[in-house]
């Protein structure tokens, strides 16, 4: 926040001081921020937000510094009310009173201003004395040492003569900094050259002197500078007058401080005996007179002081005193008064500074000024108690409005963008200065639209950014003289805010516009890299170069030889610009064309009063004075051009031009991409070609395992052929054997039963459960001749095998088994029959066995082409990883059912999940009369 003001009477002290340090023809150094340079260019930075606020404050300063008159001048005339009380009292008393008390008083107010003047004046003697003895050491030091420059001293003599003068005891700091040419010539150590600001600006030829305080006492310093004179020349390459160096030295003055402060305790005291004899006096004189009417007056003024403005006297004793109050009451009035005005200041001063606040919240919140500049104009017409205000931007040479508060929609048609020296607004922004005027009539011609609006009185200040003119802020009244200077100064401020404002909001639109190509330029890098088709690439980088640039009529052009071929176009759609594609013409008609050619680089063909070529169609291209053309660069060969045309307005010469020329070397990949493309596709090609060969070679190898697997197949069907004639043996032995023998041994023992004669019922138990046992083995045996090889799939095929396997399954197993037969039945071979028969009965088994279910079905397709069988249940499933075609066999079963499947060449597929169920689906391929194929 900035420092607070200071006070009329300390700036004059300071002053005072200062310019009584700058004499002697020696500039004054005076350090600290309220005076420095730093803190001044600090407040003039633009567009800095302290600075932005100090300008209001710096109007604030009358008012501020009247309320400080004012409250210095009410406790300082609490002591004159006494005096002026003292001096009438007296005359109200006898005339020894008077004469002792006015004898007295006098002498203790001679006394005192002679000690006064005594003291200032010797004070200014040995201060003027001191500074006087530093300067002639000073300049005793400088001619020392110059001495002994110009003899040639050196280093080592300007030591000697340093460390002679420093015996003297006074000087605090001798130093000899080497100016530029001797630097340049002989070089210097880091001690020999500029330390600090005195000395860098001593350098410039300035002599420089500087006072500072340092434990109680003054410190002098003095940095002459050194001036090459004819002698020197010999030694130094340099002009005479040249500052060589400097010389600075640092004195001390504590032995005029201290003698100072020995006279100033002397008068101190000589004071205080003074006031003391005159207080004795005064306190034996006037106790009985006038204690009691000062004991209320006291009173009074000790209420007044606390902020009591209120207080009045009320004394009537009928003689000075009485009048002193009144005079007292008639001040105290005056007082609170000027208090309360002053209040009232500061309070509008308050309001307006919290206003600028919530303006400056309100820019810095958003960068959108269609939301920021209407709060300011809301603020601003709350301040200043305006009828109407607008903020207008200088765009494209005018001042368009962009914001106003209690305007009518004729005003804002009519008058919403206006030329610079029209109106109030124009005369501002021409000017570079603000304009009130109490009575618009003044300038009727120029303010038609502000006097029909019914304005009597307006003010205009211009907006700016760094010294430049970047809108206006204008405030309207229908009184006249409606705006003052604290209106102006208060809308100037508010101007700084908006100008921050609309500078953030065009460098937030540039940030976004290099956003917004970059991402263009990026997409346009995808683009070329995703495809390889030249025409979709072009067309999609006209496409995307229009985002980013006003394209009315674009071409991109290939050269071929001597003639350029339109390859991709873009534009107005009443132009039918698509039937340009393909138009070919010589590189020579167009001197456009074939100057870009000869000079590679980027060329605007945009003249005063150029005529849009398209403007009444479409024309040859050859004869069109284009306003861009780029040209398409592969190192230093001109492969194509870029054509641009805009029908309202012309490309600039600088940033388009570079956005046109990134698009171009993109093409130009796209175009190197697309050639590229068309050498690999050759080559892929020729590698199909090989390829081809080769795999006609693989399909010959593949032939050969073919036949190699079916001679493989056909041992393993052979195999399987003598296994089921080696069952088939077994199966008759058994029959004709064990199945004779076992029907004797059953008919003798029921021979026996009947001959019996001895423990008949004993006897025939026994042959009973022989008998039982006896028709066990049979059913055994017959169960596993049929398993061996059931007689009813040789004897009745293999639809009537697996009924009969299925009423087994039903009563051993109790499953339900439902059988679906489609199709006309026929007889397979009989591997085919017995291999389906097999690969059935193990499917069932594993419905049996795992499935979990009571029920299962078994279908039959028999079609044209092929015998569809599946067997299917409703119950558990299992992992369909066992059911994949290469199968990791986990099951011997399921092995089996594969192998009984490929040796008949059928397809056995498995299909099942958890709690699914399970699905066999076998499919034979047969042959016209129902044989294998």
């Amino acid at each position: 926040m900035p420092e607070p003001p200071v006070a009329p009477r300390a700036v004059a002290i300071s002053c005072r001081r200062a310019s009584r340090l700058g004499r002697g023809g020696v500039p004054n150094v005076v350090s600290g921020p309220r005076f420095g340079g730093q803190r001044r260019s600090r407040s003039m930075h633009p567009g800095h937000s302290l600075a932005k606020s100090q300008d209001l404050w710096q109007n604030s300063l009358p008012v501020v510094r009247h309320a400080n008159s004012v409250l210095d001048r009410r406790p300082a005339c609490i002591p004159s009310l006494l005096c002026r009380l003292q001096a009438e009292v007296m005359t109200t008393r006898t005339l020894r009173t008077k004469i002792l008390v006015l004898v007295g008083g006098v002498f203790v107010a001679v006394l005192l201003v002679m000690l006064g003047i005594v003291y200032v004046t010797e004070s200014r003697e040995i201060e003027e004395e001191g500074l006087k003895q530093a300067q002639a050491l000073s300049r005793m030091a400088f001619e020392a040492l110059y001495a002994s420059m110009r003899e040639g001293g050196g280093h080592g003599g300007n030591r000697q003569v340093i460390a002679r003068l420093q015996r003297l005891g006074t000087f605090t700091h001798i130093a000899v900094i080497k100016g530029e040419p001797v630097v340049r010539q002989y070089g210097a150590r880091p001690d020999e050259l500029a330390q600090d600001d005195l000395e860098r600006q001593a350098l410039t030829g300035v002599p420089q002197q500087q006072v500072r305080r340092e434990g109680g006492h003054r410190l002098v310093r003095y940095v002459m500078p050194v001036r090459v004179e004819a002698e020197c020349q010999r030694c130094h390459n340099a002009e005479i007058g040249a500052i060589n160096g400097v010389v600075s030295t640092e004195i001390s003055l504590e032995a005029y401080d201290a003698a100072l402060r020995r006279t100033r305790n002397i008068l101190l005291l000589t004071i205080v005996a003074g006031l003391v004899l005159l207080g004795l006096l005064a306190s034996v004189s006037l106790h009985r007179i006038v204690i009691r009417p000062l004991r209320m007056i006291r009173e009074g003024t000790a209420l007044f002081a606390a902020g009591n403005l209120r207080h009045r006297f009320h004394i009537k004793t009928g003689d000075e005193l009485e009048e002193l109050a009144e005079a007292f009451n008639q001040m105290a009035s005056r007082v609170e008064q000027s208090y309360a005005e002053l209040e009232d200041r500061v309070a509008e001063r308050t309001r307006e500074l919290v206003a600028l606040n919530r303006i400056a919240a309100t820019v810095n919140r958003s960068l959108n000024l269609d939301e920021t500049l209407p709060a300011v104009l809301d603020e601003v017409v709350a301040l200043c108690g305006a009828d109407a205000a607008d903020i207008r931007v200088l765009e494209n040479g005018g001042l368009c409005l962009r914001a106003g508060r209690g305007l009518s929609q004729a005003f804002v048609a009519q008058d919403g963008h206006l030329s610079p020296g029209r109106c109030l607004c124009g005369l501002a922004a021409q000017t570079n200065s603000s304009h009130s005027l109490g009575d618009l009539n003044e300038i009727a011609d120029v303010a038609a639209p502000c006097l029909a609006e019914g304005f009597l009185s307006g003010l205009a200040v211009p907006v700016l950014v760094k010294n430049q003119v970047v809108g206006v802020m204008h405030l309207g009244s229908r009184r006249a003289h409606a705006f003052d200077g604290r209106h102006q100064g208060l809308l100037e401020a508010v101007g700084q805010h908006v100008g921050l404002a609309i500078e953030k909001e065009r460098l937030y639109q540039g940030e976004r516009s290099q956003r917004q190509l970059a991402e263009t330029l990026r997409r346009m890098s995808q683009t070329v890299s995703a495809s390889l088709d030249l025409d979709v690439v072009l067309h999609t980088l006209l496409d995307q170069l229009a985002e980013v640039l006003i394209i009315d009529v674009g071409l991109i052009l290939l050269r071929e030889g001597d003639e350029l071929c339109v390859a991709a176009v873009r534009g107005r759609e009443e132009l039918h610009v698509e039937q340009l594609v393909g138009y070919r013409f010589p590189v020579a008609a167009s001197d456009d064309f074939r100057q870009v050619i000869a000079e590679k680089r980027v060329l605007t063909f945009c003249e005063v009063g150029r005529q849009p070529p398209f403007r009444e169609g479409l024309r040859r291209i050859e004869e069109v004075n284009w306003c861009m053309v780029v040209p398409l660069l592969r190192g230093e060969d001109v492969i194509g051009l870029l054509a641009l045309e805009q029908l309202d307005h012309c490309y600039d010469d600088e940033e388009e031009p570079q956005i046109a020329m990134a698009f171009a070397n993109s093409a130009v990949m796209a175009i190197e991409n697309a050639r590229l493309y068309a050498e690999v596709k050759a080559l892929n090609e020729e590698l199909e070609q090989r390829v081809l060969q080769r795999t006609e070679e693989l399909e010959r190898a593949r032939a050969t395992l073919d036949r190699q697997a079916r001679q493989l197949r056909h041992l393993l069907n052979k195999t399987i052929r003598v296994q089921e004639e080696e069952r088939d043996r077994i199966a008759q032995d058994i029959h004709d054997g064990v199945t004779q023998l076992l029907m004797g041994a059953l008919y003798k023992t029921q021979a026996a039963r009947v001959a019996m004669m001895h423990h008949p019922a004993e006897a025939q138990e026994k042959l009973l459960a022989a008998q039982e046992i006896l028709k066990k083995i049979k059913e055994e045996l017959r169960r596993i001749i049929y398993d061996l090889h059931p007689v009813v799939l040789t004897e009745k095929g293999l639809v009537a095998a697996l009924e009969a396997h299925l009423q087994d399954i039903e009563a051993h197993t109790g499953i339900s088994c439902e059988m679906r037969v489609a199709g006309e039945q026929r007889r397979l071979r009989p591997d085919q029959e017995r291999a389906i028969y097999r690969v059935v009965q193990e499917a069932l088994n594993n419905v049996a066995k795992h499935a979990a279910t009571r029920h299962a079905s078994l279908t039959l397709d028999f079609g044209q082409q092929e015998l569809l069988v599946v067997v299917e249940d409703r119950g558990a499933g299992f992992l369909q990883e066992v059911a994949k075609e290469d199968g990791d066999h986990k099951s011997l079963g399921m092995a089996g059912m594969r192998e009984r499947a490929q040796s008949i060449g059928a397809e056995l597929r498995v299909d099942s999940s958890p709690g699914r169920g399970t699905r066999v689906r076998l499919r034979l391929p047969l042959q016209s009369n129902g044989r294998m194929r």
